[in-house]
C-alpha cells in the first residue's frame, strides 16, 4: 500500500493503478500530487476521455500557486477545450495568461488556432504575425510561419 502523504510519482497511469492514483492526488497538493495530475490527464488524453482529463487539469489548477505551473496545466487544459470544440470556454482562459511575458506567445499561439478553426482567419493571421515580429522563440516562429502559409 502507498502511502498517501509522501513524495511519490507514479511511473505510469493504467487501470490497475489509477485508484491509488487518484488517492494521492487528493491527498497531496504539492508538486509530486501536480506532477501526476499531469500524468492522469495523458493518461486519459491517450484513451480519448477527454472530459476527466479536463477534470483533473481544472483541479489541479484549484490548488496551484505558483504562476508558471499554473500557465503549464492551462496550456494543456485550453488545448483539451479545443479539441471538444469549447471555444469559449478556451479562450476566456488565454485572456487571464496573455498579459504573462514568459507564457504570452505560446498562449497567443493556440488563440490563432482557434480564431482560425470558429472561420477567423483575418485575426488568426493578425496574431501569428505578432509572434512572428515579436517573439524570440525560433521554434514557435517556424510552426507560425507554417500556419500563415498553409491558410493563404
Amino acid at each position: 500500500m502507498l502511502n498517501k502523504n509522501c513524495n511519490y510519482i507514479f511511473d505510469y497511469v493504467n487501470k490497475d493503478n489509477i485508484i491509488n492514483v487518484f488517492d494521492y492526488i487528493r491527498n497531496n497538493h504539492n508538486i509530486y500530487g501536480f506532477i501526476n495530475i499531469l500524468k492522469l490527464s495523458k493518461y486519459y488524453v491517450d484513451i480519448y476521455e477527454l472530459k476527466n482529463a479536463e477534470f483533473w487539469l481544472k483541479y489541479g489548477i484549484k490548488y496551484i500557486k505558483d504562476d508558471n505551473l499554473k500557465a503549464i496545466f492551462s496550456i494543456r487544459l485550453v488545448r483539451i477545450l479545443y479539441q471538444e470544440n469549447k471555444f469559449i470556454e478556451s479562450l476566456s482562459i488565454i485572456k487571464c495568461f496573455v498579459n504573462m511575458d514568459s507564457w504570452k506567445y505560446v498562449f497567443l499561439n493556440i488563440k490563432g488556432d482557434i480564431l482560425l478553426s470558429i472561420g477567423d482567419r483575418k485575426n488568426a493571421k493578425k496574431i501569428w504575425l505578432y509572434i512572428l515580429n515579436n517573439d524570440n522563440n525560433i521554434f514557435l516562429k517556424y510552426l507560425v510561419k507554417l500556419k500563415i502559409n498553409s491558410i493563404y
